[in-house]
């Protein structure tokens, strides 16, 4: 009876992961990368810069639509006011880690149901 090491390598899989494993996992790896990635360029895409916001952008439909629902002002803590803030001063340590840890889940789960919803199912032998 072969080890167990014996069929992981004859697969080419040394840790005897299933395809579906290894996609959610290299996923979840690019997952990573990207949640930070987001987390910190997304702000100012938006326009949220470390000079303000910027005329024009969507950043500036944000606050207008944030200011006309708060009867002319941005609530502190919000959405407006928390990108803005990472526009001016950039992420924490701790933005960063929940970058990581959304993108890493988030990229995680969408592998996990594209593989479970799309992968084409074995045909049985008649």
């Amino acid at each position: 009876m072969p080890g167990k090491q014996e069929i992981a390598s004859s697969s080419g899989n040394q840790w005897g992961l299933s395809e579906t494993s290894k996609t959610v996992l290299k996923a979840a790896a690019v997952g990573t990368v990207g949640g930070v990635a987001v987390a910190t360029a997304g702000p100012a895409l938006l326009g949220f810069g470390s000079a303000g916001i910027a005329a024009g952008s969507q950043a500036a439909a944000m606050m207008s639509s944030a200011a006309t629902a708060n009867g002319g002002g941005v609530a502190a803590g919000g959405l407006v006011s928390t990108l803005q803030s990472i526009g001016v001063v950039g992420l924490s340590a701790a933005g960063m880690a929940a970058g990581t840890v959304v993108g890493a889940i988030s990229c995680g789960t969408v592998a996990k149901i594209r593989e479970k919803v799309f992968r084409p199912k074995p045909q049985s032998k008649l």
